[in-house]
């Protein structure tokens, strides 16, 4: 009898705020991997148990390699992984894209343009003087 007790007991103990946390990030994983986004490259940001049922996962994915986005994967003990980018704690999800840094290197593009103008005026202004 008390072996029966402990049987049905078993699946409805709660798990601990860590189990919770892990078990939300191999599942939001999964499911990323599902919809596209490299789970190889993925990066936990933050994971917290919101309450007993309710785990808030932020990673940050690519699908290039490249651009990374950052999303929140909502995770219910009850229900396992919600829709990418819900969250139970309205905080925001952001993307970030590779050419969004400033990168000075990328300056010397602006000369181009002033070279080329430099370049047409003295060709326009010589052709004009010898005529």
């Amino acid at each position: 009898m008390i072996a029966s007790l402990l049987a049905v007991a078993g699946p409805g103990q709660a798990l601990s705020p860590q189990e919770m946390i892990k078990n939300a990030e191999k599942g939001c994983l999964e499911s990323a991997a599902k919809e596209g986004w490299r789970a190889d490259l993925a990066k936990v940001i933050s994971a917290r148990a919101l309450d007993t049922d309710k785990v808030e996962v932020v990673l940050d994915l690519t699908k290039d390699g490249t651009n990374t986005a950052r999303l929140t994967c909502p995770y219910s003990v009850s229900q396992g992984v919600g829709k990418f980018g819900d969250n139970f704690a309205k905080s925001m999800a952001t993307t970030v894209s590779a050419g969004d840094e400033f990168k000075p290197t990328r300056l010397w593009w602006l000369l181009l343009p002033i070279g080329l103008a430099v370049i047409s005026w003295t060709v326009l202004r010589g052709r004009d003087s010898a005529a």
